[in-house]
């Protein structure tokens, strides 16, 4: 039996208590499996945390152009490592050279590309925030987020993805909306963040 957690949390965005459900799986001799995908490797250390097993969509950051298709799974001891090459092997899984080049080449703009990703999500989930259409941004880094102190506690930065509720509203007030976020006056706060 395994224990599988992320945080946060896909959609949901919660930020679990990592360090006190890896304690207590370890003192009933569970291992712990947890999603690293949001923080990019980078923004959470899951090992430092007591976690057996990280797991991460390279995907997304690592790789960066949306053209490679890869995962990687890592191991805080070399006891889990072979159980993860084992089962590797009978999966019969593998990346070919070309993916891994692509997550190489990702690699050497991660750091940059991560931290310009979160300075836009931060700008934008304050800014909906303001929006009256807009019941709750749901952002770890975020003052307003229930689960805020554990994400500061936890993550030395934050990605660029967030989740947010929106009220019940007519179409048109909608529609104003997501213009507004289109308009001049958006698109100059974009090209102000790029600057």
């Amino acid at each position: 039996m395994w224990r599988v957690l992320e945080s946060p949390g896909s959609i949901t965005f919660e930020v679990q208590d990592v360090p006190a459900i890896a304690a207590a799986a370890k003192a009933r001799g569970v291992p712990t499996i947890l999603d690293n995908t949001w923080s990019a490797g980078l923004y959470f250390k899951p090992f430092e945390h007591g976690i057996d097993l990280s797991v991460q969509a390279l995907t997304k950051y690592q790789a960066g152009h949306a053209d490679a298709f890869m995962g990687a799974v890592l191991a805080a001891t070399p006891h889990m490592g072979e159980r993860v090459k084992a089962t590797y092997k009978q999966l019969g899984l593998g990346a070919s050279p070309d993916d891994a080049y692509l997550v190489l080449r990702g690699m050497r703009s991660l750091s940059v590309r991560l931290e310009r990703q979160a300075a836009s999500g931060m700008q934008i989930a304050r800014w909906l925030e303001t929006r009256d259409e807009v019941a709750r941004v749901i952002h770890p880094a975020l003052p307003s987020h229930p689960d805020h102190a554990l994400w500061k506690r936890d993550f030395t930065g934050a990605a660029g993805v967030f989740g947010a509720v929106l009220k019940p509203v007519d179409d048109a007030k909608l529609k104003r909306c997501w213009r507004a976020m289109r308009s001049s006056r958006w698109a100059s706060h974009g090209a102000a963040m790029r600057a």
